[in-house]
């Protein structure tokens, strides 16, 4: 650096301005060609799914986490919306990229978390939502005692948020990593019906236990 010059720092202390999203949406099967809006506490955005389930998402400078996610698409015929979140990610050149897959272990979670229905949550989520790393892990562990209490999938070494989801597809059934064959194992336990009344009773047990750990609003 010559004299009297600053130098320039890293990229990865810069300061970050834009925010980058990625993730797979799935259920055991890859929710191909579906609508995914994201709301943040500064900023939000929305894209499509790929063949695979995944998208990417680059928001505005400015945008800021924590970041909730709705994916809406086709599931074996049906429609479905599931929700998920973000907290934190990892800065580089400038932007922060972060991962958020969703599915429906993601929408069992965030029901814990706040206490509510996912997509209430999603309506209502802005710049006065409260939530940490800390309530993710203790929503997330809550929900691997219950399910694997329950003998319905035990998830306790994946993290369902950040963990690399490879879903099958219709054309690929045999794609899917571990991460999405759990995902197969709670279809098969709490089928379509049985799942929505899951994560209502989930989100009400929460609420009045006062098990819920976040604060949207």
């Amino acid at each position: 650096t010559r004299p009297g010059a600053q130098a320039t720092p890293p990229a990865d202390v810069l300061p970050a301005k834009g925010l980058a999203l990625t993730g797979t949406a799935a259920t055991g099967l890859a929710l191909a060609d579906a609508s995914v809006s994201v709301k943040c506490a500064s900023g939000a955005g929305s894209a499509s799914t790929g063949a695979n389930g995944q998208y990417v998402l680059n928001l505005a400078d400015g945008a800021k986490l924590p970041c909730m996610v709705r994916g809406t698409g086709t599931a074996k015929g049906s429609p479905i919306t599931l929700h998920s979140l973000v907290e934190a990610g990892t800065v580089g050149n400038g932007t922060t990229n972060a991962v958020a897959n969703v599915s429906p272990l993601t929408e069992l979670i965030v029901a814990q978390l706040f206490g509510q229905r996912p997509a209430a949550v999603f309506d209502a989520f802005g710049t006065a939502t409260v939530v940490d790393a800390d309530a993710i892990r203790a929503a997330t562990g809550a929900m691997q005692t219950a399910l694997k209490d329950a003998g319905a999938v035990d998830f306790t070494s994946t993290d369902p948020f950040k963990a690399p989801l490879v879903a099958a597809t219709p054309a690929n059934p045999g794609a899917g990593n571990a991460h999405d064959a759990l995902l197969d194992q709670l279809a098969q336990v709490f089928p379509r019906g049985a799942f929505a009344v899951l994560t209502d009773e989930l989100a009400r047990t929460a609420a009045a236990s006062g098990a819920s750990s976040a604060t949207v609003r």
